[in-house]
């Protein structure tokens, strides 16, 4: 992976701001600088992770002349591994594949929530943003197993009214 100079973080983390904020949608510039200050990674075929949790200690019983009781530590223990991959840029996680730009809260797998992960399309020879999907989660529970699936649907499309404008970076 790249290190990136910390003054092009600051500016991916600017453009990943305004590309999140809401709106049906975005400025197509604001994608290509995403696209061009990015490197491109392989394409990972296969993707996933695994996750366990479990509550702290905790006791109960019965105190004289109080009745029942409980005692609980508030902790909690777990662990989430996902296939990583990208570049940690605040608190986002950025994956850059052939005519995909994956963005997602570095906390997305702690959480069930959905809107956590958003991609920017576009088209490989072109280098023009062609629309954003944002993820939602499919989970199934079968007793202490949980199944989730992450899914996508339509989120954006680039603003009809954005003027072209041009950076040295970009193609045509």
């Amino acid at each position: 992976m790249t290190v990136l100079p910390l003054s092009t973080r600051y500016e991916v983390n600017s453009v990943v701001e305004r590309l999140a904020a809401d709106s049906e949608f975005f400025d197509p510039q604001d994608a290509k600088d995403l696209i061009r200050l990015i490197p491109i990674q392989r394409a990972r075929w296969f993707g996933g992770g695994l996750g366990w949790s479990s509550t702290g200690n905790s006791s109960s019983g019965v105190a004289a002349g109080v009745g029942d009781v409980s005692v609980d530590d508030g902790k909690s223990k777990g662990y989430i591994g996902t296939d990583e991959g990208g570049h940690r840029i605040g608190g986002y996680r950025i994956l850059h594949t052939p005519g995909l730009v994956e963005v997602s809260l570095m906390w997305s797998e702690t959480s069930e929530k959905d809107g956590q992960v958003f991609q920017v399309h576009y088209n490989q020879l072109t280098k023009q943003p062609e629309h954003m999907d944002i993820s939602y989660q499919a989970t199934l529970s079968l007793g202490p197993l949980l199944f989730s699936l992450r899914r996508w649907r339509r989120w954006k499309t680039p603003d009809p009214s954005a003027k072209p404008t041009s950076h040295p970076g970009d193609q045509a």
